[in-house]
């Protein structure tokens, strides 16, 4: 239900949202979710996804794919 939260909030893109979203990331997240705010296409979700992928001893690596959500697109 969180992920679905999260992948709903990320996609209607509510401006002044993004620094909660990244609390959301840092206090309950998981792999799966740090993913979703690295490919969202918000600057202010990657860096927080980038964070918590540190925090977790993840390396974040730029290629190509596909991704669930994108910042204020359905």
């Amino acid at each position: 239900m969180q992920t679905r939260l999260v992948l709903l909030a990320i996609k209607l893109g509510i401006e002044g949202s993004q620094d909660e979203l990244v609390v959301v990331l840092l206090e309950y997240g998981d792999q799966s979710m740090a993913e979703d705010y690295l490919n969202s296409g918000s600057g202010t979700l990657e860096a927080g996804g980038r964070t918590w992928a540190n925090l977790h001893g993840f390396d974040v690596k730029t290629v190509d794919g596909s991704h669930r959500s994108g910042w204020g697109s359905f």
